[in-house]
């Protein structure tokens, strides 16, 4: 049992407590020490340590007390009470260490106090073991400010709560046995440090008046009848974690401010903490007997909660929150088993941020529908489905479609191991809510093998607009374990419902899919989406598997749990209404009422749609009504069910099953793939079983079939027509039904093909194709039957009406120009040949280069494709149907594909005119393929005009065609112009029409330098407007012009999830010097990249989405845009050197706000080396959320009100200098080893050297210290060095994350590293826990040096609070004499607050130069002067600091120099100050004066150095030698 707390924080009068025997005697505390002196000047220590145990297995003295009561405290001494460690000599893993003493110091000034307080447990060989901390109490008695520091030397306490105080170990405790209150004016924790009260008075508060300081990783815990008030007025920010136990109480600021890793856990009551600020890590926790001071528990009210950089915040159990506004982004996440959340105002969830109730809801084997167990396999939890299962085991579904309120359910257990939880319940209430993140109540996956997952729970939002692109999820856990194909079952998909006033601003998805298994069979079924807004009487719901396959096609009993299939389940509910069902992903949808008494069950829905590949089953007494002609899923009608349907009905690939009664169907088309099943149960219309009557016809198509279900019971009577056309899947036998007439051919290719008749209408059947050549051709109609053709040669098409049957073709294929021939005409060379041009550039061949000839009209595509370097392009074709094109088939003039290593030819035109499309085909005029290393055939050019109504869902293709990478070609265009009122329309300056240009390679993305032009030729005006240009995979275009200066306005550019970019000016127009001016209305944009003589006019808010990179690129001008937002998952924005935006000079930014979601990047480039001539970024706000970056390339300078770099984020210019073996200070490589042997980079310090070090030489230093531009040198093979890097802040820079200029590192074994570049910082705040540095470039090889650290500059005008480190380190070598110099760190502070009394020289600023290579090198020297560079000759420091093993030198062979340091240091008493040298030995001079007393640093005075000191010096240190003379 460990030793109990005890002793007064405030005034100490008792010693240390001795350690417990073991094998052996334990140790002695510590004793007491009481000074009192008017002036207290400590250099040295003052100590109370209790013994470390020399018993075998015995344990530690803990410290005892030191009490200091003086007026005037000074020095750089040691106040030292720490805990004796174990004896783990033998029994190891039994001693325990001391605990910290206790330590309280009274002064009236310690301005001249630079020493340090310590009071820490002892150690032992495991953590748990460890002795507790101390405590440090100062007080300033004429200012009464009182402050309690913990530190636990980053032992962390082996429980994250406390049960006992007498017992828990490595704690801390204000222990007074008679205290009833402590007050403090400042708490700081660091390292761990766990903070708690023992009393034996009963009820305690605890006070902090001003500041909860910290590093962020200490706690205060507040036990039972305990209260605590932090910061009533004071500072909101919490840099510590709180605890407020059950029965406790907390009372907090209005705003509550957490970062790092400070958590705040509420169990008691609390007060204040209305507005919540949580990043970084940190963590917010109600538990379920939390509540309000005086109110019960149950509900939470906010103002403002906003949860950013990965901070969360969880309820730990059902609850009610009303909160003003709520924001959650950047993997922050908001949680609760079963939340209501009331927001008055607006729900931001925003990139990577989520409210979850994600594995919250019942645990394994409970809930409403747990997964059952089968042997040693338990089944998926149902809820939304049914859960995955063997046999009839699985969960059940339940719950509400329209209202879901319940949890998901656990999964069943299995191999000895735990199923998943399901998923709780999410219940939103807001006015707005903002989605580009995630909302969910996902199950969980299973807990070990062939257990079973958890069922997805519910979400149920109710807003007037929900808008963004996230995603709203209530999924099944998975059961992917099962290492003994035992086999678990997935857990089902929940249900969400959305209910809005306006959605049209939400494109993000909502799904429920069931969780995966080990096993097809064994996955999740579906859970129900259902969605309604102001446009929909009934909603709308949606059922959707995932693409997973049920594996029986037909339900046997519901109720018992039929794997993964999909049911209705509202209780009392016998109606259901929906304006559309969508039935997707081989879902399964079914009805059942609970109880099942056989009550009918009915669903009404006008639209029926999907992806075909769902089913929707109807079992006994349950009907479906739908007037949906052409079904989009299958429906299996079982015995004794219903399905109305409408008179005609077209089957086109799914199935219609009847084994009950199908009503008012009278003709049918069964298409491809498609089947009519019918059963010895079912009729039509209620007539007697076995008799199906259809009065009108029932077409079977190529690829159709008519099944009889019972084929061993014959005698259906089918009364139909029956039409079996080409390819028609053999039918039952003619004695069920009437065939007239047949018709079955074989094929088409072989047939004779003759003009097209001259006939008012004209029918192309099967067989039987014919030919249309150059000239008009009219009809009345015109009817292209499956399997049959038209071929056109440069023919103009007018009709009436024009239906393309499935199978059907009107075809100009390769009727374009010859192999070789056309403007765009593809190369052959040696047997090898590039791809036609026509829309876009045709790819190279292996030999022969890109073929450039584009052109043709966009809007009036009469062209014929070029021919590749080995096939013919494409023909025209133009159709004017002044009715309806109805397309199930195909119109195309694709150019031929390649043989060999030749060329495909490009693509022809397609031109149509109609007045209402529709149909399912396609429209294509992509180019021929290439074959082995010839080049792709460029796309050609579509363009569609429709006057009235369309609902055409097929496919409009123009890609090139297919090659291998390095030889594709561009894509073509494809325009279409229709009613705003269409399907697909897109009208952003509302005027009716839909103007859309596509451009979309489908995936076959080409080099770089393949793309389509969109010149003024090809436009047809140089002043155009797009309501949206669309860019597909691969669709890479360019507006340029060398003949004209042009204006283009776009509505929308949508290329989001795609790599399709659109180019702004470029190579063409920037030989001549013409404008490309290019509008784009609406933001988020696709990707884009501006050239040189591009100037792009955007909205105010630029949302980047593309996943491309860059995803958004200037070298030319950019207008309109004052905020960036880069939302998660897009490529890098870059703006290159002598781009603008609109108004500024070249190569300067001016922007509102730039906005860095997680994993997104952004560079700006400078010039190169030309110092005079930065880039410039000016901006009111910066901020880079975690594992975001925003980078500079060469010379740049970002200048902000604002910056806030997260915890991973980074600002910096890494990389981005001088190449290999270039700079002032280039690395050197061993050209007889080649890159085997090289020294690094040199910027503020030498390069390391090579392991032929004698050979290569070291490189030399340059550069500034206090106005650092200069690049970081490459290394003498290899990455680059650092960038030069100027941060200008008017109001905080807060880095939690980095801010760099770093050297690259080791690339492959045999290079050299490069040197850190430059870092200057100019700020009136300084905020943060990062890194701010420039250190060179790491080598792990042994051969070659690293690259010696940059310089870094900070001025801070303001308030400093910046906690985090410096580095400009040498880079690191396995060889320590290969490691590089370091670099240098100045800083520079008004003498204002804490820095008032550090201005030693009175020049009203603190002056501090740090020099650290972290011990990295002995020896390593690091220069202090340089007169190429801004060069100082008289240095007036108030502070010289040097780090592990670091030597600096003031030496110069050009002119005398003069040092005025007050402060020289070492914290670790290994560095080393030179002055004077070899170089400069007999010509100038070194003077140095300091009125310090004490030195913490060797010093080495040369035979050209005066240094004048005071008359009695001390030299503390660990160097040989300390003083050289």
């Amino acid at each position: 049992t460990s030793g109990r707390c005890y002793g007064n924080v405030y005034w100490l009068v008792l010693p240390g407590s001795g350690g417990g025997f073991g094998q052996g005697a334990g140790s002695l505390g510590g004793g007491v020490v009481r000074i009192n002196a008017t002036l207290f000047v400590l250099h040295g220590r003052v100590s109370s340590n209790g013994a470390t145990a020399t018993g075998s297995a015995a344990g530690g003295g803990s410290g005892g007390s030191v009490l200091i009561q003086t007026q005037l405290l000074s020095g750089a001494g040691r106040v030292v009470s720490n805990g004796g460690s174990a004896n783990v000599a033998y029994y190891s893993s039994y001693p325990g260490a001391g605990a910290g003493g206790r330590i309280a110091v009274y002064f009236e000034d310690d301005s001249q106090w630079k020493g340090t307080y310590q009071s820490i447990g002892g150690t032992a060989l495991t953590l748990s073991r460890y002795g507790g901390a101390g405590t440090v109490f100062t007080k300033n008695t004429l200012t009464s400010y009182r402050k309690l520091t913990v530190d636990s030397n980053s032992v962390v306490v082996p429980a994250s709560s406390i049960t006992n105080p007498l017992t828990d170990v490595s704690g801390t405790y204000l222990a007074d046995d008679t205290a009833t209150s402590y007050v403090f004016d400042e708490v700081a924790l660091y390292r761990s440090a766990q903070l708690a009260i023992y009393t034996a008075a009963g009820p305690c508060s605890f006070t902090i008046t001003t500041l909860l300081s910290g590093d962020t990783t200490g706690s205060i815990h507040v036990l039972s009848t305990q209260a605590l008030t932090v910061n009533p007025t004071g500072s909101p920010n919490l840099l510590s974690s709180v605890y407020i136990y059950s029965g406790a109480a907390g009372t907090f600021p209005p705003l509550v401010y957490l970062s790092g890793t400070s958590f705040l856990t509420i169990k008691g009551q609390y007060a204040g903490a209305y507005d919540i600020y949580a990043q970084g890590r940190a963590a917010v926790l109600f538990a379920n007997t939390a509540s309000p001071a005086g109110m019960a528990a149950g509900t939470l009210s906010f103002g403002t909660i906003t949860l950013t950089q990965q901070s969360t915040m969880a309820m730990e159990n059902a609850v009610n929150i009303l909160a003003n506004n709520i924001l959650v982004q950047d993997k922050a996440a908001l949680s609760s088993p079963r939340v209501n959340l009331v927001v008055n105002d607006t729900l931001s969830v925003l990139h990577y941020g989520a409210v979850h109730a994600d594995r919250l809801g019942a645990l394994a084997m409970a809930g409403t529908g747990p997964g059952k167990v089968s042997g040693a396999s338990g089944m998926g939890g149902g809820h939304g489905g049914n859960g995955g299962s063997i046999g009839a085991l699985a969960g059940k579904s339940y719950g509400s479609v329209y209202w879901p309120v319940l949890s998901g359910s656990g999964g069943g257990t299995g191999n000895q191991a735990t199923g998943g939880p399901g998923g709780g319940v999410i219940n939103i209430t807001a006015p707005t809510i903002v989605l580009h993140g995630r909302i969910s109540a996902d199950g969980g996956n299973q807990l070990g093998e062939a257990a079973g997952g958890g069922s997805g729970g519910s979400v149920l939002l109710q807003t007037r607009v929900l808008q963004g692109r996230g995603i709203i999820r209530s999924n099944g856990g998975s059961s992917l374990i099962d290492y003994y194909s035992s086999g678990g079952g997935g857990g089902a998909g929940g249900r969400v419902a959305v209910y809005a006033e306006a959605l049209g601003s939400w494109s993000g998805t909502a799904v429920a899919f069931g969780g995966p298994a080990t096993a097809i069979a064994r996955y999740g079924g579906s859970g129900t989406v259902y969605i309604k807004d102001t446009t929909l009487n009934y909603g709308k719901l949606i059922v959707n598997n995932n693409g997973i396959t049920i594996p029986s096609a037909t339900i046997t009993n519901p109720t018992a749990g039929d794997a993964m299939y999909t049911f209705l389940t509202d209780p009392g509910v016998t109606s259901y209404y929906f304006d559309e069902i969508q039935v997707l992903g081989k879902a399964g949808l079914s009805l059942v009422t609970y109880p099942t008494n056989g009550v009918p069950v009915s669903i009404t829905t006008p639209l029926l749609s999907g992806d075909r590949t769902g089913s929707i089953h109807l079992l006994a007494q349950q009907t479906l009504v739908t007037p949906t002609s052409d079904l989009a899923a299958s429906v299996m009608v079982y015995q004794a069910a219903s399905l109305i349907l409408p008179p005609y009905i077209s089957l086109r690939p799914v199935s219609l099953s009847i084994a009950g009664s199908l009503f008012n169907v009278t003709d049918m088309d069964i298409r491809q793939g498609a089947t009519l099943t019918l059963s010895r149960f079912g009729s039509t219309n209620n007539i007697t079983a076995r008799n199906f009557v259809f009065p009108g016809t029932i077409n079977v198509y190529n690829g159709g079939s008519i099944v009889n279900a019972d084929a061993s019971a014959p005698g259906l009577a089918l009364n139909a027509t029956v039409n079996a056309l080409v390819g028609a899947v053999a039918l039952p036998s003619a004695t069920f039904f009437t065939i007239s007439p047949s018709a079955v051919v074989e094929s088409f290719a072989t047939v004779a093909i003759t003009a097209c008749a001259t006939v008012a209408d004209l029918v192309v059947l099967p067989n039987q194709p014919c030919s249309m050549a150059t000239g008009g051709w009219v009809y009345n109609s015109i009817v292209v039957r499956t399997n049959s053709y038209i071929r056109v040669d440069d023919a103009n098409i007018t009709t009436s009406s024009l239906s393309i049957e499935q199978g059907g073709q009107i075809t100009s294929d390769g009727r374009g120009l010859a192999s070789g021939a056309g403007t765009g005409a593809g190369a052959v060379y040696s047997s090898s040949g590039s791809g036609g041009a026509h829309a876009g550039y045709g790819g190279p061949s292996d030999i022969t280069a890109i073929t450039k000839g584009v052109y043709g009209s966009i809007f009036q595509p009469i062209t014929k494709g070029s021919g590749g370097g080995g096939s013919a392009g494409g023909g025209v074709i133009k159709i004017i149907a002044t009715g309806l094109l109805d397309n199930n088939g195909t119109i195309s003039s694709k150019g031929n594909s390649a043989s060999g290593n030749y060329g495909g030819g490009a693509g022809g035109s397609v031109w149509i005119q109609t007045d209402s499309m529709t149909g399912l085909g396609s429209v294509d005029a992509s180019g021929g393929a290439g074959a082995g290393t010839g080049g792709a055939g460029s796309g050609g050019r579509v363009a569609v005009y429709i006057t009235g109504a369309s609902n055409f869902t097929g496919t409009l293709r123009s890609s090139a065609g297919t090659a291998a990478a390095a030889y594709r070609g561009a894509a073509g265009t494809i325009f279409v112009q229709q009613p705003a009122t269409n399907k697909g329309a897109t009208d952003t300056d509302a005027d009716g029409t839909s103007r859309i240009l596509r451009i979309d390679n489908f995936g076959n993305t080409a080099p770089a330098t393949v793309y389509t032009p969109l010149l003024a030729s090809h436009l047809g005006s140089t002043t155009l407007y797009f309501d949206a240009i669309t860019l597909g995979s691969g669709g890479d275009a360019r507006f340029d012009d060398a003949a004209s200066s042009s204006i283009i306005t776009v509505g929308v550019l949508d290329a989001a999830g795609t790599n399709g970019v659109l180019s702004v000016g470029g190579p063409l127009g920037a030989a001549t010097g013409r404008t490309v001016n290019v509008t784009i209305q609406a933001s988020p944009l696709g990707a884009l990249s501006v050239g040189a003589n591009g100037r792009v006019s955007l909205p105010p808010t630029l949302v980047v989405v593309s996943p491309r990179s860059p995803s958004f690129e200037v070298y030319g001008t950019l207008c309109g845009v004052q905020n960036i937002v880069s939302q998660n998952g897009a490529g890098t924005i870059t703006l290159r050197s002598n781009g603008r935006t609109c108004t500024e000079s070249a190569s300067t930014w001016l922007f509102q706000s730039i906005y860095l979601h997680t994993a997104t990047a952004m560079s700006v480039e400078g010039y190169f080396e030309n110092t005079a001539a930065s880039a410039f970024l000016n901006t009111t706000s910066i901020y880079i959320a975690d594992d975001a970056s925003l980078s500079a390339i060469y010379s740049v300078v970002v200048g902000a009100d604002v910056i806030d770099v997260a915890f991973t984020g980074s600002l910096n210019a890494d990389l981005g200098g001088h190449l290999e073996r270039a700079g002032p200070g280039p690395g050197r490589r061993d050209m007889y080893y080649s890159t085997a042997y090289g020294t690094g980079g040199a910027h503020a310090g030498q390069g390391g050297a090579s392991s032929e070090g004698a050979t290569l030489g070291n490189s030399m230093a340059y550069g500034s210290m206090y106005r650092p531009i200069t690049f970081g040198s490459g290394g003498g093979s290899g990455p680059a060095g650092g960038g030069a890097l100027r941060v200008v802040v008017t109001g905080t820079l807060c880095v939690n994350g980095s801010l760099t200029s770093n050297g690259g590192g080791q690339i492959g074994s045999t290079s050299a590293s490069a040197a850190g570049g430059s870092v200057w910082i100019e700020t009136l705040n300084l905020a943060g826990t990062g890194l701010i540095g420039a250190s060179g470039g790491d080598m792990t090889s042994t051969t070659s040096g690293g690259g010696s650290g940059g310089r870094v500059a900070v001025y801070v005008s303001g308030v400093d609070t910046y906690t985090g480190t410096y580095r400009a380190r040498g880079g690191r070598c396995s060889v320590a004499g290969q490691t590089g110099g370091a670099g240098t760190m100045y800083f520079e502070h008004l003498a204002v607050g804490p820095y008032a009394s550090l201005d030693y020289n009175n020049n009203g600023k603190h002056e501090l130069v740090i020099v650290d290579n972290e011990g990295g090198c002995n020896g390593c020297i690091t220069p202090l002067f340089n007169a190429t560079s801004a060069p100082r000759y008289t240095f007036d420091w108030d502070e010289l600091r040097l780090g592990s093993q670091t030597d600096v030198e003031f030496d110069d062979a050009t002119s005398n120099l003069a040092v005025n340091l007050a402060t020289l240091t070492s914290p670790l008493q290994t560095g080393t100050l030179r002055l004077g040298g070899a170089r400069g030995q007999t010509t100038r001079t070194v003077t140095m004066t300091s009125t310090a007393t004490s030195f913490y640093a060797g010093i080495v005075v040369n035979v050209n150095a005066l240094v004048t000191l005071p008359s009695t010096i001390s030299v503390q240190t660990a160097r040989d030698p300390a003083l050289q003379i």
